[in-house]
């Protein structure tokens, strides 16, 4: 059996489109910076293609917000 005849095997642009599909918080799209707290809504198929977006603060890559309500807020 070759490679392309294995059926867990998805072209490259199908397999992001699935991954992102796989988990709530990539399902809702939203980056946080971990420095400032600003938040900003993505596409997580283009993120995960590409990179994450880094934050104008200067504060680095953003990161997956979690999909729960945060404490205290």
């Amino acid at each position: 059996m070759t490679d392309s005849t294995l059926p867990f095997r998805l072209p490259p642009s199908d397999l992001y489109e699935q991954i992102a599909q796989s988990h709530p918080s990539l399902l809702a799209g939203r980056v946080i910076c971990g420095k400032c707290g600003q938040t900003r809504q993505v596409e997580a198929a283009a993120c995960l293609r590409h990179g994450w977006p880094k934050c104008p603060c200067g504060g680095g890559t953003m990161g997956l917000a979690s999909t729960t309500k945060e404490k205290g807020k």
